[in-house]
Order: C-alpha cells, then sequence, then structure tokens
C-alpha cells in the first residue's frame, strides 16, 4: 500500500483523537495530569523519548503474537508444578493502537517504574498494562533501537509460576503472574507501545518500557483465556478497526517541542538521534513485577484439571503443530503499517 492513504487516514483518526477529553474519562489520567507542554518531571534526568519506527512497531507486535500464538497452540511446557499451559480457543491476534502507544510513551516519560492509575481509551474500554526497565552500568548507553523482546522474555518468564489449570477459572489477582496474564489475556486485541531513556540513581542509564493492551487483562472473575481448540471460541470481541491514531499532542515527549517539518510520510514528527548513537549497549537489563496495588483480588486459588481439559490439550496441539519463532529481528523491513503485521502468520490466534 501507497503511505499516501495511510497519512490521509491518520488525519482523520488524529482529528477525532484529539477531540478526546480524557480529563472527563478519569482526572488522575495520564493524559489528563501530564500534559505535553509541561515539562519533564522534575525526577527526569537526561530524558530522551521518542515514537517507535515502524520496524520496532512491526517487531513488538511480532514478539507480542509469536509468544501469544505459543501459548494458544498449547506449546508452552512451562508452568506451576512442571504442568505445560493449556490451548487457548479465544485468544486473539493483537494489533497495533496509536492511542495505546501514546499513553505508553507519556507514561514512560515520567520516569516512573511503576503502573499509572488511569490510561482508559477514548472510547471507554479499559486498558492493561506491562512495565519493564532495563538498567545498564555507568559508560554503556541505550542502544538507539528500541527492542521489546526482552521485556516480553521477562513476562513470559513469569509462566514457571503460573498453575495451567487455571487458565480458565476466574481469574484472582497473583502478583508472581501478573505480566504473564496480562500478555496472554484471551480477549485482547490491541497494543501500543513506548519508551523513555533517562539517568536512574547513581548515574545508571535506564530504559523504561510500558506495552499497554485493550481490553486489559487481569479482570478479576473472567477467565484468563478459554481452554479448548486454538482459534475455535473467536466470537464476543469486536473486530479490529484499523488506523486509531493518538491524540496530536500525545506523540512528542513531554518539554519537547513540535516539529517545523516532517522527514518520513510515517512521521507526523521527526523523533531525535538517540545520544550514543555508535555505542552498543551490553544486554544487561532487569525487570520486577509491578502491578498496581489498586486490584480488588488478593487470592491466588489452585484448581484441578479434569478430563475434559486434558483432552482439549492434546486437541490443541494436534491441531496446531508449528508455533513461529518466539523472536523476530528487531527491524522486521518495510511494512504498509505497524497495525498490519502482514509478515507473519499465526494459525492459533483468533483474526
Amino acid at each position: 500500500m501507497s503511505p499516501l492513504p495511510w497519512l490521509w487516514l491518520w488525519a482523520l483518526t488524529a482529528h477525532a483523537a484529539h477531540a478526546a477529553n480524557y480529563c472527563s474519562i478519569c482526572p488522575e489520567h495520564t493524559m489528563c495530569i501530564y500534559k505535553s507542554s509541561g515539562g519533564p518531571a522534575s525526577r527526569c534526568h537526561g530524558l530522551f523519548s521518542r515514537d517507535l519506527t515502524p520496524d520496532e512497531a512491526q517487531a513488538a507486535l511480532h514478539t507480542h503474537n509469536a509468544v501469544r500464538n505459543k501459548v494458544a497452540a498449547g506449546e508452552e511446557r512451562r508452568g506451576r508444578f512442571g504442568q505445560p499451559q493449556p490451548p487457548a480457543a479465544n485468544m486473539h491476534r493483537l494489533h497495533w493502537d496509536e492511542e495505546l502507544a501514546a499513553f505508553a510513551r507519556r507514561w514512560a516519560s515520567q520516569c516512573v517504574f511503576d503502573q499509572d492509575t488511569c490510561r482508559t481509551s477514548a472510547d471507554g474500554t479499559p486498558v492493561g498494562q506491562n512495565i519493564y526497565m532495563q538498567v545498564l552500568p555507568l559508560g554503556h548507553a541505550q542502544h538507539s533501537t528500541v527492542s521489546t523482546a526482552m521485556a516480553v522474555h521477562k513476562w513470559l518468564d513469569e509462566v514457571n509460576e503460573h498453575d495451567g489449570h487455571l487458565s480458565s477459572a476466574p481469574y484472582t489477582y497473583h502478583v508472581p503472574t501478573w505480566h504473564y496474564t496480562n500478555l496472554v489475556w484471551g480477549r485482547s486485541t490491541r497494543l501500543g507501545c513506548g519508551f523513555a531513556d533517562y539517568i536512574a540513581a547513581g548515574g545508571l542509564n535506564a530504559r523504561l518500557i510500558v506495552c499497554n493492551y485493550k481490553e486489559g487483562g487481569n479482570v478479576v472473575g473472567s477467565p484468563t483465556y478459554l481452554t479448548g481448540r486454538p482459534a475455535t471460541q473467536c466470537g464476543g470481541v469486536p473486530s479490529h478497526t484499523p488506523g486509531t491514531a493518538a491524540p496530536a499532542d500525545a506523540v512528542v515527549a513531554d518539554g519537547a517541542e513540535y516539529a517545523a517539518t516532517t522527514t518520513s510520510w510515517w512521521q507526523v514528527f521527526p523523533w531525535l538521534p538517540t545520544p550514543h548513537d555508535d555505542e552498543e549497549a551490553r544486554p544487561e537489563g532487569r525487570s520486577e513485577a509491578k502491578p498496581s496495588s489498586k486490584q480488588p483480588g488478593r487470592s491466588h486459588a489452585r484448581g484441578r484439571r479434569g478430563a475434559e481439559a486434558t483432552n482439549a490439550a492434546s486437541a490443541g496441539r494436534a491441531a496446531v503443530t508449528r508455533a513461529l519463532p518466539l523472536l523476530g529481528p528487531p527491524g522486521l523491513g518495510p511494512a504498509d503499517s505497524p497495525a498490519h503485521d502482514s509478515l507473519h502468520v499465526y494459525p492459533a490466534l483468533c483474526p
């Protein structure tokens, strides 16, 4: 597809989204409290942020969908008590969402390693969130290419503490697997990620990565996903509408000035070069669980797998025998838009 239709579509959707009054959704909304014209928070030192490039967004989308496809296919063999995860009948493919990406970037630019208070989308849909921080020693700069691969791997690793028997049971709040259940929440269909680099305590170079999911996961009383043969219970979730754009002032980092001109058709505002662009950053990051303290549930119940779940798992693995590679390269090549992960097929996911 030529770039012009997408630029035209962005202009229309950006105008509509700009009219959204996030303060009316909730006074604590990230887009209400933290204005792009307000400058960076006093705690942020050496702040740098920009929108993800199309290749970076494409890679983030593929990494998420590849993980979801693997779990949905019943090919994730890890789990609590040594039990594998059951296949998912209703796990949906994620599509890129610029509004969610704008929320993520705005919050990352506050330099807070915790969840924000309110990030509900303009249409009123609750939005979930995962956060990851990579800290590099003094003298090692963050890489100029932003990759969510390590973050997604860390979130996925929480599967070791997840009891797969409970995947289709009503969700209860459980800190050790918070990120994992957000990552594989069956009804989520939209994804948007953002990042910020800054100087943390002790002069360490920190990169904060925030990914938002719509509809949000970890809803107490709802199942993480429905177990069964992959992609056989895909109803009940609104179909994807491409082209949802961010509010115009949401794609600029806090304190940054609007650019006078654009440099590429897909860039509404040109992004600044990352400092130390010629230096390689070593993957010496760390992450911590940062679930919201406002969740109502606090217990984690164990369940038992019946014959039906066991048969469903076997059927799912037989139906989908090949999962996609977990990760792709940081740049996946040109694409019409990051909203379309057209380079890959995910047979275990609902469209």
